[in-house]
């Protein structure tokens, strides 16, 4: 399906890191970077503390991902086959574990061959009273920064989620780029991220439409 998708010559792929779990043939990412087709990645999932958590659960002995059991229970587990000689780490693991390491795998191999690529952070904020929150957009900001992680440099980084973001909802015409007769639509932050991707969440002062905001209040005129 997603060779089809390819060859018929769409601009933009959702997640095709995911692809069922497989591994992406070298042949495909490279069409992909020839082509110039934008990959949508979700590398928040498998970077940052949700890739800690996995390489922790592996460590306990986790046979599946998403984890089988709470972390505290895997612990005791862990702890309990230690005690009796046997390494946790040496159960067998269902092809749920493969399929998440070859998602990390397959996002590295786009961003190593040079494919475009945009932030697609499907953005999940908890309903109230659930058990762990998020702000709205921290999830992407989680993924800005696991792009680096997964070898892209900073600067490539940014562009993905400004420009290539962008590019991919069909609106490069208006944003994703200082140009003018573009919308006047900045982030300016307090130190500079290309000498460390987490200072994305130093933000000083926000423009919107021409209107300058700081702490969310706005506080001059276009």
């Amino acid at each position: 399906g997603l060779w089809m998708a390819v060859l018929a010559g769409v601009d933009v792929l959702q997640h095709p890191e995911t692809v069922g779990g497989a591994r992406l043939p070298a042949e495909l990412v490279d069409t992909l970077q020839a082509r110039g087709t934008i990959c949508a990645l979700m590398p928040a999932v498998v970077t940052g503390a949700e890739w800690a958590r996995f390489q922790r659960h592996l460590e306990l002995g986790g046979r599946m991902w998403p984890a089988e059991k709470p972390p505290a229970m895997m612990e005791a587990e862990a702890d309990s086959l230690r005690r009796s000689g046997i390494d946790p780490r040496t159960r067998p693991r269902s092809a749920s574990v493969t399929r998440f390491q070859n998602q990390r795998l397959n996002a590295e191999s786009l961003i190593r061959d040079g494919c475009l690529v945009a932030v697609a952070s499907d953005e999940v904020v908890a309903l109230p009273g659930a058990k762990s929150r998020r702000a709205f957009g921290e999830q992407f900001l989680d993924g800005v920064e696991g792009l680096v992680e997964l070898g892209m440099t900073p600067g490539d980084a940014l562009v993905s989620a400004t420009r290539n973001a962008a590019a991919a909802a069909g609106q490069l015409n208006e944003i994703g780029t200082i140009a003018p007769g573009k919308r006047a639509d900045l982030v300016i932050l307090e130190a500079d991220p290309l000498a460390d991707i987490g200072n994305i969440r130093r933000v000083a002062t926000v423009i919107h439409g021409g209107r300058v905001f700081a702490g969310g209040r706005r506080t001059g005129k276009p």
